[in-house]
């Protein structure tokens, strides 16, 4: 790697930081949900709760772990959500670099720092919440080490250190367990996968699962099987695929470079006429994309899902940016315009979407959560129980971090809470309210967008019953702008 390119890295990587330092060093800026069911889980952790059983969310143990590692530096909810995203943006930043480093052993150094940019581009978009604390972040990093792990060593302690990043990818996010087949791919591309390299990168990712057993052990199977299963609150497989579709074009919209010259080169695969395309570049990246993208037809998935398909599409864009200058000279000025005209037009959008995104970002930081904090310290002492209702609808769990208080109930996500307790899970949420909550906090808002959820299965009568119970348990209420606040009288 020449001094130039060093410098081109470093300079995207500080555009990177740059970008979104400002709402990374502010925790009150909540864009996020699952930010604070992370860390709350790691902080109730350190207390000597188990995942899964003391509280309850249905991630794997990976992003617990190391949500649990924050707590105990951080010490304090609001310094662990700026740590928290500091090391979430460390992660990507290090992706940048191996994106280059992945595509430099198959194209040109220039062609590979143009990998980088679009992928950077893309990433830009807080839509793919790369400055906060996600899951999916962690998760594409790892699944990048262990491939050029893989690429760069043959090696029997190679093959193994790549499987085992491959298996904490998977601790990370369930879902990445659809690429394996490209760490195969890429050991095979090495000349290091004959029967031997295939066990040895299996035993590699499988020394893993001692972490996972360690939460999940005692669980009942069918238990287990709910925490990584579909969600009973989504209506029908129909649904879900239709919002999956709905995702995955909206993915493509706000990010047309990479989508729409991805998508090309994805084209290319299949009707290959330039001798000088690399057909093994074409072939990995293609299979890469339409693995990450197969998980569609089985989960109900979110947009950052998505991106363990970004840097192969980044990689797969910049190659036929490169074809189309390089192969096709763009002799013709016609030819010249229209293709200058279709780049600047999409980086154009790609550009605008970015700063309006940024300013939704920046208006996140609500005057009526702040109030709310205070409420809610002022109104508890730091060994009472609270509450956020609907759980999970939004970002107001992260009241738990800015408050330090302990939640009432296991059930920290409603919508998740459904895999193990339905449709009992508003007795069982309200037997919990009725012997530990001190002060629940109500989002008018969200609870409407909840009884929506809840028509599809006829169970808003549960849900009045169950307002009708707890409102004569916590009897005094308040309202701070769209919250309703509900207390025990002493």
């Amino acid at each position: 790697m020449t001094a130039q390119q060093i410098l081109i890295l470093a300079a995207l990587v500080a555009v990177l930081w740059l970008s979104c330092i400002r709402f990374v060093l502010d925790p009150y800026i909540r864009v996020f949900p699952d930010e604070y069911l992370f860390l709350l889980i790691g902080r109730e952790m350190n207390k000597g709760k188990r995942p899964y059983i003391d509280i309850i969310d249905n991630k794997p143990p990976g992003i617990y772990l190391l949500s649990q590692l924050i707590d105990k530096v951080a010490k304090s909810g609001s310094r662990s959500i700026v740590l928290a995203r500091l090391v979430s943006l460390l992660s990507i930043s290090t992706t940048l670099i191996f994106i280059y480093l992945m595509a430099i052993r198959w194209t040109a150094p220039a062609v590979a720092l143009l990998a980088v940019v679009i992928y950077c581009l893309t990433i830009l978009d807080p839509f793919w919440y790369h400055a906060f604390f996600a899951a999916d972040n962690f998760s594409v990093l790892l699944v990048l080490a262990s491939l050029l792990v893989a690429s760069y060593f043959a090696s029997v302690p190679g093959l193994l250190i790549a499987g085992f990043l491959f298996g904490l990818a998977v601790l990370m996010k369930l879902s990445t367990v659809f690429c394996s087949p490209i760490l195969f791919l890429f050991a095979w591309l090495n000349g290091a996968l004959d029967v031997s390299g295939f066990v040895v990168v299996l035993v590699g990712a499988l020394t893993t699962l001692p972490i996972a057993y360690q939460y999940l052990r005692g669980l009942p199977m069918e238990y287990v099987r709910r925490i990584f299963g579909d969600v009973p609150l989504f209506p029908s497989r129909v649904k879900m695929l239709m919002v999956n579709g709905r995702i995955a074009l909206g993915c493509a919209l706000r990010n047309p470079v990479i989508y729409y010259f991805g998508a090309c080169g994805l084209l290319l695969t299949l009707t290959v006429t330039l001798p000088s395309l690399r057909l093994d570049l074409l072939m990995t990246c293609s299979l890469w994309v339409f693995l990450a993208y197969f998980q569609l037809l089985f989960y109900v998935t979110n947009p950052q899902t998505l991106s363990l398909g970004l840097p192969p599409l980044s990689i797969l864009s910049a190659t036929l940016l490169d074809h189309i200058v390089t192969e096709f000279h763009l002799s013709s000025p016609p030819l010249k315009i229209m293709f200058l005209f279709t780049l600047l037009t999409l980086s154009a959008w790609n550009l605008l979407r970015l700063f309006v995104s940024y300013r939704r970002i920046l208006k996140s930081k609500s005057k009526e959560f702040l109030e709310l904090v205070d409420f809610v310290k002022k109104m508890t002492s730091h060994d009472e129980k609270v509450y956020v209702f609907p759980a999970g609808y939004g970002v107001d769990g992260h009241l738990y971090l800015f408050t330090e208080r302990e939640p009432a109930t296991k059930y920290i996500h409603f919508y998740k809470s459904t895999i193990f307790n339905w449709p009992e899970i508003f007795d069982m949420l309200f037997n919990d309210l009725n012997r530990h909550c001190k002060l629940l906090v109500i989002n008018m808002e969200h609870l409407s967008v909840l009884r929506k959820d809840l028509s599809h299965h006829g169970m808003e009568s549960r849900l009045d019953d169950f307002l009708s119970k707890i409102n004569k348990v916590l009897s005094s209420s308040t309202i701070i702008g769209n919250y309703k606040i509900l207390t025990r009288a002493s």
